[in-house]
């Protein structure tokens, strides 16, 4: 009866370290999902604002502005928009619209929505402006609670973002 049991303890204490080290590297993916996520953001608005600064001053290079969405992993959409992947609906993208730059990243599953209030959290600790980034609603910008974001440029985004990027969707305007 006494090997039985010592073997018993043995599995018990393999099991609980199996699962402990699973549910470490769970989480450790989740951080990574979500960090990753704040730093595409930060990279895709940085490269947003080289592209507004040059829309700004006149007519963006067409071969330079290639360039830059090739190195980002993005393809035109339209002569305002780009985005990762068209034929996949714009998982992730940006587009200018007046005279700001909005980036995006899609809300497609479930799972999705823990990772872009994570990213969303993120980006406000390291310098977004709190009203200048939010979730979609409709033709407005609402933050991880659901409020109503009070700045003119959330409060009511122009006609071709409210078509573009679909809601639930991460979004901060440049």
């Amino acid at each position: 009866m006494w090997p039985l049991a010592i073997v018993g303890i043995a599995v018990g204490f393999f099991m609980q370290l199996m699962f402990g080290e699973l549910l470490y590297e769970v989480r450790e993916q989740s951080v990574r999902a979500r960090t990753d996520i704040a730093a595409l953001f930060r990279s895709y608005a940085s490269a947003g604002v080289q592209l507004l600064n040059s829309h700004s001053v006149g007519v963006i290079s067409r071969r330079k502005m290639q360039q830059a969405l090739t190195t980002l992993h993005m393809t035109w959409v339209n002569t305002d928009a780009w985005c990762n992947s068209f034929s996949s609906q714009c998982l992730w993208g940006g587009m200018i619209s007046g005279k700001h730059i909005y980036v995006f990243r899609k809300n497609i599953s479930t799972g999705d929505n823990v990772l872009l209030h994570s990213a969303f959290g993120e980006l406000l600790k390291w310098g977004a402006e709190p009203d200048q980034i939010g979730f979609k609603s409709g033709s407005r910008l609402i933050d991880g609670r659901g409020r109503g974001i009070g700045s003119p440029l959330a409060r009511q985004l122009p006609g071709d973002v409210r078509k573009f990027v679909s809601d639930g969707a991460l979004v901060e305007i440049l």
